[in-house]
C-alpha cells in the first residue's frame, strides 16, 4: 500500500485518536452477561437470564425486571419457576361405607327341620335328633327294625314290633292316649292304648295266598276291657274280629286271623283297637303285629 505525505503526516494522530477510549456516555460500550459485585452500583444494569415460561413452551428474555418475549412486547415479570419444585399429594384417602340392606318387617319361612321332635310335611317321623339306627333316620324316616316275619318271608307292616322306639309309621286317633310302654310281648317296646282309640297302618295290596302270617299279641288286665282288629282288603272292605270275653283278653295272648280271610282278596290294612272308657282297667297293648308274605 502506498501513503503519501499528506496521509502520512496525519497517521499518527488517528491511531491516537483509535486508542484513546472516549469520554461521556455517548459512545459507551455496555458488556451484558457480567455484573459487578458492588450492589450499591446502580448504574449497572440487572444481569440477562433466560427462564422458561411455566405456561408455554416459548423462551422469554428478563431485562432489568421486565419480560420480553418473541413478539417483543414488554410486560411484568413473570415468576421465576427455573429452581421451584411443586409437589402434588396424590395420595387417596379410602373411607369405609357400610350399606344397610336390610328391611322392616323382613320375615323368613324355614322349611321342615328335622331333629326338631315336631313331625312336619315330609318327615314320618322326629325324635329329636339327627341319629340313624335309633329308629328315626337323620332324614326322619322310620328305620325298619329287625323284621318278626319268619326267615325267608317279607314282612307288608314297618315297625311291626315298636321296636324303633316310635309309633310312627302306624296312625292314631288318639295321640295322647296311645303310648309305647316298656311291658311288651317281646323286645323293648309295645303299643299301649288307654281307652276306646286305634293304631291302623296301611300298604301295598298282598294277595291272600301269598301271605304266611297274619297275626298279633295283645294284653288286657283282668277285667279289662275289650278290643277289636280290623283287616282291610283293597277293596276297602273291612273283616272285623271283636273279642269281648275276658277269658280270652287277660294277660298276654296270641291271636291269628290267616284261616279266616278271604283267598279271593288282597290285605291292604290292619286297624286295632282298644275299647272302653279311659282308665287303668281298659287298657289294651299291642305288640308284634305280622303281615308276612312269601317273596
Amino acid at each position: 500500500m502506498t501513503v503519501s505525505a499528506a496521509h502520512a503526516a496525519l497517521l499518527p494522530l488517528t491511531l491516537s485518536l483509535a486508542c484513546t477510549p472516549p469520554s461521556g456516555s455517548i459512545g459507551e460500550t455496555l458488556t451484558t452477561g457480567s455484573t459487578s459485585d458492588d450492589s450499591s452500583n446502580a448504574a449497572n444494569p440487572a444481569p440477562t437470564t433466560t427462564a422458561t415460561n411455566a405456561t408455554t413452551d416459548d423462551p422469554a428474555t428478563t431485562t432489568g425486571g421486565s419480560t420480553s418475549d418473541a413478539s417483543g412486547t414488554t410486560g411484568p415479570a413473570r415468576p421465576d419457576t427455573s429452581t421451584s419444585t411443586t409437589t402434588t399429594d396424590t395420595s387417596t384417602t379410602t373411607t369405609a361405607m357400610t350399606t344397610d340392606t336390610s328391611t322392616a318387617g323382613d320375615t323368613t319361612t324355614v322349611g321342615p327341620v328335622c331333629g326338631d321332635d315336631v313331625i312336619d310335611v315330609g318327615e314320618l317321623c322326629d325324635d329329636g335328633n339327627v341319629l340313624d339306627g335309633d329308629g328315626c333316620s337323620a332324614a326322619c324316616q322310620p328305620e325298619r327294625a329287625p323284621s318278626m316275619c319268619p326267615p325267608g318271608t317279607i314282612a307288608s307292616l314297618v315297625n311291626e314290633g315298636f321296636e324303633t322306639g316310635t309309633l310312627t309309621p302306624w296312625q292314631t286317633n288318639g295321640p295322647q292316649m296311645v303310648t309305647l310302654t316298656g311291658e311288651s310281648h317281646s323286645g323293648a317296646w309295645a303299643a299301649e292304648i288307654d281307652g276306646n282309640f286305634y293304631i291302623s297302618q296301611s300298604f301295598d295290596p298282598v294277595p291272600i295266598g301269598t301271605l304266611v302270617t297274619a297275626d298279633l299279641w295283645a294284653w288286657h288286665p283282668p277285667n279289662g276291657g275289650g278290643m277289636a282288629v280290623y283287616l282291610v282288603y283293597a277293596d276297602d272292605e273291612v273283616e272285623a274280629f271283636d273279642y269281648k270275653n275276658q277269658d280270652e283278653l287277660e294277660g298276654w295272648r296270641h291271636f291269628d286271623f290267616l284261616a279266616d280271610l278271604d283267598p279271593a282278596q288282597s290285605l291292604a290294612g290292619i286297624t286295632a283297637f282298644g275299647y272302653g272308657p279311659p282308665n287303668n282297667e281298659n287298657i289294651t297293648r299291642f305288640d308284634d303285629l305280622r303281615i308276612c308274605r312269601k317273596p
